[in-house]
């Protein structure tokens, strides 16, 4: 008998009623108890927990829908804990007492594998490369400590372990599809509100910014700079611009692809509302993306559709051409007429004001830092210690790219292992694609592969790490290919 067995529905009546009572307790209490929110906190952690045990599923589900809340209700603990953070434990505590049958294989598997041995065995290279040590600002917490590198390489067992959980809870088409719902369903409305950013810095509305964070001994930040109507770029509950745009390109090719072939078998398409709604769900997150003026999200999100032009025949081209314009248009002509200054600040993007120059100059002491250590790098999280030096800067430097950070900090043997990964990834895909010809799941292959494809290049410009919703839709688009691989649909 399982733990889950014993508990049975007792479970959720304790859940609600820890719940209850930490609402009670914080009403009560908040006037003559200092710290009563961590109580508060730690009560609805307990009632969460008891949840997990008997629902694991549903759980992972509040886990999705936490995913773009990266800078949104935070916890800076000398490190910054996200609520989606706080899910994921939950939820693997959950699975893990619930005594289910997991289900964590796939053909991804064994390159994740090696690109975490290879991240680990960099850790080696603290000690032989000596980072150098600067005097960082009080803000950086654990992050400037000698525990990075060891803190960076749990964060990065901790990310993939959502791959797995996903790879687990996606077991079947009916869940594959309520995960994405979520996954869908909460992008439209981080999109909204991306949106209404723009309207609200131009009419002084309310709720501009909802990134904030608790303070237990760091720092905290609240309203963005971004806000200022002559910088405005729209990060809805990211810290950065190009984070949000990152993010919307984890959805819109997906979303698009399934538009252009919404006839494809004679099932219906429905992933978050039906079919026919999407050309208003891709234009509201069109809209958003335009707004964050990323260049790096542009031209990953160009780089998804010149990939569909090149896959798709020729009627499905005319289709995405005519979407793709009809929508730029309608975008254009409203900034054109609305607020023109928008194009002298796009202008300024790619010149004066956020120039690619000091990017440049990055990548080229990350190849420069790199000839030094070629094999394993300078050790998993260092990198920054050397920016920082280098830089003469108060902060930890950030690499600008995941694959250049990689290389610069595991070395050509952990840039390889990445590359193995991407590889692996594109080539499972692509062979899918061809014994799903005729299935309504090329549509989901094909839309898989063009929002990967339009990450991926982005992740060039930015980043230091794969996000932990990368994880998460690595794990969807690989839970699809073994549900096809079960039902065996196979070319006609």
């Amino acid at each position: 008998m399982t733990l889950l067995s014993s508990l049975s529905k007792k479970n959720i009546s304790l859940a609600f009623f820890v719940f209850i009572v930490a609402i009670i307790i914080s009403i009560v209490s908040v006037y003559f108890i200092e710290y009563i929110q961590w109580l508060f906190a730690a009560l609805i952690f307990i009632a969460l927990v008891l949840f997990a045990f008997r629902f694991p599923f549903y759980s992972f589900l509040l886990f999705i829908i936490t995913l773009p809340f990266e800078a949104a209700f935070v916890i800076e603990a000398d490190f910054t804990i996200r609520i989606s953070y706080i899910l994921l434990i939950i939820t693997i505590l959950g699975l893990f007492f619930s005594g289910r049958k997991l289900h964590f294989k796939s053909n991804l598997n064994i390159p994740i594998f090696i690109f975490l041995a290879v991240s680990t065995l960099s850790l080696l290279m603290t000690v032989f490369s000596s980072p150098p040590l600067v005097e960082l600002g009080k803000e950086a917490g654990y992050r400037g400590t000698q525990l990075r590198s060891i803190i960076q390489l749990l964060f990065l067992f901790f990310f993939v372990s959502a791959y797995f959980l996903t790879l687990h809870f996606c077991s079947d088409k009916k869940r594959l599809k309520k995960v994405l719902k979520a996954y869908i369903g909460i992008a439209l409305v981080v999109s909204i509100y991306g949106v209404y950013q723009f309207f609200a810095v131009k009419f002084g509305l309310p709720f501009v910014d909802i990134t904030s964070a608790i303070s237990t001994g760091g720092h905290s930040y609240g309203v963005s700079y971004y806000t200022d109507p002559s910088l405005f770029r729209a990060h809805a509950t990211f810290q950065e611009p190009l984070n949000f745009g990152h993010y919307l390109l984890s959805v819109i090719p997906f979303l698009l692809t399934m538009y252009i072939f919404k006839n494809k078998s004679k099932t219906t398409q429905k992933v978050f509302l039906n079919v026919k709604w999407f050309p208003i769900l891709i234009f509201i997150m069109l809209f958003a993306l335009f707004l964050t003026k990323s260049r790096g999200a542009w031209i990953g999100f160009l780089a998804s559709m010149f990939f569909l032009l090149i896959m798709i025949k020729t009627k499905y081209k005319l289709k995405l051409v005519a979407i793709f314009f009809l929508i730029a248009l309608i975008i254009g002509l409203f900034f054109f007429f609305y607020s023109p200054g928008v194009y002298q600040t796009i202008s300024e993007e790619f010149t004066h004001r956020f120039s690619a120059g000091p990017r440049l100059t990055y990548y080229s002491f990350i190849f420069d830092l790199w000839k030094e250590y070629p094999i394993l790098g300078v050790g998993i999280g260092n990198y920054g210690w050397y920016g920082a030096s280098y830089f003469s800067s108060s902060a930890l430097v950030s690499a600008h790219g995941v694959f250049q950070n990689t290389l610069v900090e595991t070395g050509i043997l952990g840039f390889l292992s990445l590359i193995f990964l991407v590889s692996v990834y594109y080539r499972i895909i692509m062979r899918t694609l061809g014994k799903v010809k005729d299935s309504f799941w090329y549509p989901y292959c094909l839309g898989f592969l063009a929002s990967f494809i339009a990450m991926t290049v982005q992740y060039f410009t930015f980043g230091d790490h794969f996000n932990l919703y990368f994880w998460v839709f690595l794990g969807m688009s690989m839970a699809a290919i073994k549900i096809i691989k079960k039902k065996k649909i196979l070319a006609k």
